[in-house]
């Protein structure tokens, strides 16, 4: 029964942000189809097929963002976003939100696992403004690893190796991933970069703080002890509105 009251609640939220005949459309594909496929939805809102690996942290994440609408900040963003980077883009869904919302805007959507990177790569595919980078979020250049490829989609953590050989992808700072794309500020940051945003925090967020504009981002104290702190003591320093959303705290610069 709790299963069946959380699939009504799904559609009724699936509904605002898809309309009904899409929303009955996405709850029968999900609810019809085997505990482990690959889901494929086509959707008007979208410019391509997305997929959704049932069995997996997609399906929660899906959730997240079109249900929760947890990255939807239209009642308290006063500006037209035009430069967003999506640090931790996952599979995408975060990313095809705001382009659907800020079709101007032009997005860097980037992820460091392989097989999310895959996932990610073939969602956006048809979104001109979406740009996938294969790398991980980090507070200086240099190689990286994931170092609990046991766990789930969405708990992948990086970590620095000091032999090249042993790298998965290139770590990349919000500072340099800004200045290749030309972003001379950031509108929107949105950062879940499971735990690594601890050390971002502590190693001049300044540089990247100063030019961002609104910063949404999920906080892993379970990771590393006293990031909330770090975040709190850094933020005091600026003057933002802040508000929750969901998972994420989103502060938004005066």
């Amino acid at each position: 029964m709790r299963a069946l009251g959380y699939n009504i609640i799904y559609f009724i939220q699936l509904t605002r942000f898809f309309g009904l005949k899409v929303a009955i459309s996405i709850c029968w594909k999900l609810s019809t189809s085997s505990a482990r496929s690959l889901v494929e939805l086509d959707i008007y809102k979208f410019k391509n097929i997305i997929q959704i690996r049932k069995g997996t942290s997609d399906l929660p994440i899906f959730y997240q963002v079109f249900c929760d609408l947890q990255y939807d900040l239209s009642w308290f963003i006063k500006f037209e976003p035009k430069t967003i980077i999506d640090a931790g883009a996952n599979v995408g869904y975060g990313s095809l939100f705001f382009s659907h919302t800020y079709p101007q805007a032009r997005i860097v959507a980037v992820e460091p696992e392989s097989r999310n990177f895959k996932q990610l790569s073939f969602n956006v595919a048809s979104n001109t403004n979406i740009k996938p980078v294969h790398a991980g979020i980090w507070y200086e250049n240099g190689p990286l690893k994931i170092k609990n490829l046991q766990d789930q989609e969405a708990s992948f953590e990086v970590e620095r190796v000091s032999d090249p050989s042993e790298a998965h992808f290139n770590g990349v700072t919000i500072n340099s991933l800004a200045e290749s794309e030309g972003f001379e500020t950031i509108d929107i940051l949105k950062m879940d970069i499971e735990g690594a945003e601890y050390f971002l925090l502590k190693n001049n967020p300044e540089a990247w703080l100063n030019k961002t504009r609104c910063l949404i981002i999920e906080l892993h104290d379970n990771l590393h002890e006293g990031t909330s702190r770090e975040f709190f003591k850094v933020m005091s320093n600026y003057n933002w509105v802040t508000i929750v959303r969901g998972e994420n705290i989103v502060c938004i610069k005066q």
